[in-house]
């Protein structure tokens, strides 16, 4: 488990994709982990998590393309922790943090490539 700032992770949403919204976007079961699948078309994966006001979060998540050096995106509503990172072919871990907004506090995950597929899995939130 991916430990920041000595804490575990906060059980802020709920880690169920199939919970999430995921419009267009298939969910598989791939080595022990739920798997999101975030097509070429703007598709977004989003939860609305319990966020606490004014306090700071950082979100991990690990990811993979199908074609490396596409991008996937990330942030909070509003701008918040936003992040384009481009991936490769393997998985690996990623994270991004802000102070959020709780009136609007969407958490949201897209493609941010036209070409392939990416992938997503395994993500946490920490208060920092």
């Amino acid at each position: 488990m991916i430990r920041w700032g000595g804490v575990a992770p906060l059980g802020l949403f709920n880690p169920d994709l199939s919970k999430w919204s995921h419009l267009r976007i298939q969910l598989i079961s791939q080595d022990g982990y739920q798997v999101a699948i975030l097509p070429p078309d703007g598709s977004q994966l989003q939860t609305n998590p319990s966020w606490l006001a004014n306090k700071s979060y950082r979100w991990t998540f690990e990811a993979k393309a199908e074609q490396p050096g596409d991008a996937i995106h990330t942030e909070a509503w509003g701008g918040v922790g936003y992040a384009d990172f481009p991936l490769t072919s393997k998985w690996k871990g990623y994270s991004t943090a802000g102070t959020i907004n709780p009136l609007h506090g969407n958490l949201y995950f897209w493609n941010a490539s036209a070409n392939k597929n990416i992938y997503i899995r395994n993500i946490k939130i920490y208060e920092v």
